[in-house]
């Protein structure tokens, strides 16, 4: 399970049964009657399965999401770049991180170009380029055809296409 949400509701789920399971012992110990007992225990047991079910519903839900768009590509806003415009630096860090989601997803590369806009690289393979976003929780992939008009304007300049 990749999902921090869906970590946690399992996480939390085990606790609150944990905690149940605790509370049954010390009340059946205090009150003698086991009847005393079962209520904690099965609330904390049904409570704490729902939240086990919710974790397992939003790993579900994420794995379909993954088999539909495997690499998630978004339309970006245009904001206007010029054609003499310099890249943004390739920091050790975004190279890395773009490296890493490349080899994760079998993607063999040629190069990473900066481009001028921040947390947006251009990934050379062999037949195409593909721009790539940094700026969220994982890199995005972005097609050539749905670069935004300034980013392609800027690439088509700079390679004379």
């Amino acid at each position: 399970m990749d999902n921090t949400v869906g970590k946690i509701l399992q996480i939390l789920g085990f606790v609150v049964i944990g905690i149940g399971i605790i509370l049954a012992f010390i009340l059946a110990a205090e009150t003698d009657s086991i009847g005393m007992a079962l209520s904690p225990l099965f609330t904390s047991f049904v409570g704490g399965m729902v939240l086990i079910g919710f974790a397992e519903i939003i790993r579900l839900l994420e794995r379909v999401v993954q088999k539909v768009n495997p690499f998630p590509i978004e339309i970006v806003s245009d904001s206007e770049v010029e054609a003499t415009e310099q890249p943004k630096n390739l920091s050790e860090e975004n190279e890395m991180e773009i490296k890493t989601f490349l080899q994760n997803n079998d993607i063999e590369y040629e190069l990473i170009e900066p481009t001028p806009r921040e947390d947006f690289f251009i990934v050379v393979l062999k037949n195409e380029a593909l721009l790539i976003e940094l700026g969220s929780f994982q890199p995005k992939l972005i097609s050539k055809d749905k670069w935004p008009n300034d980013l392609r304007k800027w690439y088509a300049a700079k390679n004379d296409i």
